[in-house]
């Protein structure tokens, strides 16, 4: 897993009368917004929403794919990419949100505190988690 293929998402956004359609193919629906500011805070909560539904789901978050000519680029920030790829290594351990909490030594409402997406979480805890589960989070620069 890499940071960088869940950090940007690319969306089309389509000009009309009532304002922008947003729409990103290999995610599940659209969103739109009045004004183009709207529709990128729209569409950055899309992104989150639709990650919630994958879990939910038992299914992975897709990488983000590579930008094409005309898209916007989305940023969901370091701190939510890194919850998504988390979420992704549980689903694909196949452990439970308590497994997680236990190993951590935490109680599952603090688990879930920090893998909410409108919450910061600090570096060292998430680093905790992806250890526990046997994939050390390592940062390079390239």
């Amino acid at each position: 897993m890499n940071l960088k293929d869940y950090l940007i998402y690319g969306f089309d956004f389509i000009k009309e009368d009532s304002g922008y359609s947003v729409i990103a193919d290999y995610l599940s629906g659209a969103t739109c917004g009045k004004t183009y500011e709207d529709a990128l805070v729209n569409a950055k909560a899309f992104i989150l929403d639709n990650a919630l539904f994958y879990f939910q789901e038992g299914r992975l978050m897709p990488e983000a794919r590579p930008l094409k000519d005309g898209q916007v680029s989305v940023n969901i920030g370091y701190d939510n990419a890194l919850k998504i790829m988390l979420r992704n290594l549980m689903t694909e351990t196949r452990t439970r949100p308590a497994k997680l909490a236990s190993l951590l030594l935490i109680s599952p409402q603090s688990l879930n505190q920090n893998l909410r997406f409108d919450k910061s979480t600090k570096l060292d805890t998430l680093a905790k988690a992806f250890e526990v589960l046997g994939k050390p989070l390592q940062i390079s620069v390239s």
